[in-house]
């Protein structure tokens, strides 16, 4: 063991006294980082950004120090690999996607959701008139679909488990093709014969659904029978526990984040054109975010935890949805 002098302790000691001596403002501030991609689901994050939200909240929740950065990310596999090497704290995904991080990180990173953002929807639109169900689409079909394991592709599976039971369950799995929201949307619209199928959700629905071509086969909230949590912030239990108020502070500024949305829908839509420009008017764009629903609450967890188990995209599922929170949204309600 290395020995230390009296006065190299002597000296220690009155450097740390010196350093709890100084006011606040002359103390290093503690940066959080949270990472995003672009979407109307993140509506959330982008308006208490914009309002300062972030800074007021955690400050009042006893951290005043803190500055909170957001920054947009290209993909999933970004935001996963920045929460689990810290270069970020908290990170926005899908609910699909915080809980296969929960289960691969138990019992070490222990990654779980923070705050719900949105409970977004989702729409499944085709070319094809004759299609009315799922059930109809041919086996030439394509539908794009961002990823396979998106909760678009998820809920595919679950409306076609409802359509033609357990054994349609993987029916469309060739049938789906990996294609970014706008191409996906451009393809669509111009009848390109490269799909026929398109599971969208906002902003593409709002201008899909102005196409005569186009009709919607299933959404979402028929498929799961409810609205469904469809964004989250999602943290690590290391980030929790080290920075409590911090992490409070953040689920009351997306709390008043979401009360100002349903408040001004008009406002937040100019709010989110300045972070991500769209060719949506003004009325269009608030409508969309009239007709999506903001709020902290978790829904739908349990239902797509209990599918993804039986696709086997989850091996060793969550009991109860308060697992895969942590408080205060944990102890509240949800599903």
């Amino acid at each position: 063991m290395k020995q230390i002098s009296r006065r190299a302790a002597l000296t220690g000691s009155l450097a740390t006294l010196a350093v709890g001596a100084l006011p606040l403002r002359a103390r290093a501030a503690t940066t959080v980082t949270i990472a995003m991609q672009n979407g109307i689901g993140y509506l959330p994050i982008i308006v208490a950004d914009a309002l300062g939200l972030f800074g007021k909240a955690v400050e009042a929740a006893g951290a005043p120090t803190t500055q909170v950065v957001v920054k947009k990310f290209s993909g999933a596999p970004a935001i996963n690999d920045g929460l689990l090497s810290n270069t970020i704290q908290l990170g926005a995904m899908g609910t699909p996607g915080m809980l296969v991080a929960w289960e691969k990180t138990r019992g070490s990173y222990d990654i779980k959701g923070l705050t719900p953002l949105s409970m977004g929807r989702y729409s499944l639109y085709t070319s094809r008139p004759e299609v009315k169900t799922v059930a109809d689409f041919p086996e030439t079909s394509r539908i794009a679909v961002t990823a396979l394991n998106t909760p678009q592709a998820i809920l595919l599976r679950m409306a076609a488990e409802k359509q033609l039971g357990e054994a349609g369950i993987r029916r469309f799995d060739k049938m789906m093709v990996s294609l970014p929201h706008p191409d996906a949307a451009t393809m669509m619209i111009s009848g390109s014969a490269t799909i026929d199928g398109y599971f969208a959700n906002d902003p593409f629905i709002t201008v899909l659904e102005a196409n005569p071509k186009l009709h919607v086969v299933t959404t979402s909230e028929e498929i799961l029978g409810h609205p469904a949590t469809s964004g989250l912030l999602a943290t690590t239990g290391k980030f929790v526990s080290e920075q409590p108020a911090i992490a409070r502070g953040i689920v009351a500024a997306i709390a008043q984040a979401e009360d100002f949305i349903k408040a001004k829908p008009a406002e937040a839509g100019e709010i989110y054109l300045k972070s991500e420009p769209f060719n949506l008017s003004k009325d269009a764009l608030t409508a969309m975010i009239r007709d999506n629903k903001w709020s902290t609450e978790p829904h739908g967890i349990m239902a797509y935890a209990t599918f993804m188990a039986k696709i086997r995209m989850l091996k060793n599922p969550p009991t109860r949805w308060q697992d895969t929170f942590f408080a205060p949204i944990a102890a509240g309600t949800g599903d």
